[in-house]
């Protein structure tokens, strides 16, 4: 009886430490698979302001300096000029109005350009407005922002993965954590911007993306560069 005791005592031990185990499991989850979408997109407008930097410089007219970056990158990408016109028909943008002047925090805007369902749109554009109260500008703010980005990843990998709200939200966060890197490495002009146009500068590359993915072949990632260099310079 002794002995048996002792091995109900041995088991039960056995059982609450296994457990103990699981619940301390931390869950892993999968990268964003659209992160390649904002390298490439880092790549492309590193490229062009190395390419372009004295003809921008010399161009001090917004909406000159504007035609001139969307004639340029699109056409080295293939990409008919057309599209940044369709592109800002699709933020019901005039052609005298510059993509500067546009607020880029109308998140359920931008995403209604897209087959993105209420639902993910709501989602998104909630956790995007408290993003962007983050200052980013620092070592340390860009690192939390990276933290909410991934925060917001993981809500749609959790709650939309295979569907079109995942593919978009998941392109959107991916450009965005990318550019966010790239214009705090680069500061356009040198110093460092006030909040508002860092941020302002990012969200127009993210938008690009999902715009350029609306209006297809192959546009989303020379146009979403090209929307945050019209926007920093």
């Amino acid at each position: 009886m002794k002995n048996l005791i002792n091995l109900l005592a041995i088991a039960i031990l056995m059982f609450a430490t296994s457990c103990q185990k699981e619940e301390t499991t931390p869950i892993t989850f999968p990268e964003n698979p659209y992160n390649s979408v904002g390298e490439e997109h880092n790549q492309k407008v590193d490229n062009f302001m190395t390419s372009h930097e004295t003809q921008l410089s010399n161009i001090q007219e917004p909406m000159e300096k504007e035609v001139y970056i969307f004639d340029n990158i699109l056409t080295e990408n293939g990409i008919e000029f057309t599209n940044y016109r369709d592109g800002k028909a699709l933020l019901q943008l005039q052609s005298t109005q510059t993509l500067a002047g546009y607020d880029f925090t109308k998140f359920e805007e931008i995403f209604g350009t897209s087959e993105m369902t209420d639902l993910g749109k709501t989602t998104i554009s909630n956790a995007l407005i408290k993003l962007v109260e983050i200052d980013g500008r620092t070592p340390e703010g860009l690192e939390k922002v990276k933290e909410e980005i991934r925060k917001i990843e993981i809500t749609f990998i959790e709650g939309f993965e295979g569907t079109a709200d995942y593919k978009l939200a998941m392109t959107y966060l991916a450009v965005l954590k990318n550019s966010a890197q790239y214009w705090t490495d680069n500061p356009n002009g040198g110093g460092t911007p006030t909040k508002a146009k860092w941020w302002q500068t990012l969200l127009a590359d993210a938008a690009g993306a999902i715009i350029g993915g609306v209006l297809g072949g192959g546009t989303a990632v020379p146009l979403a560069a090209g929307f945050s260099i019209a926007v920093n310079t």
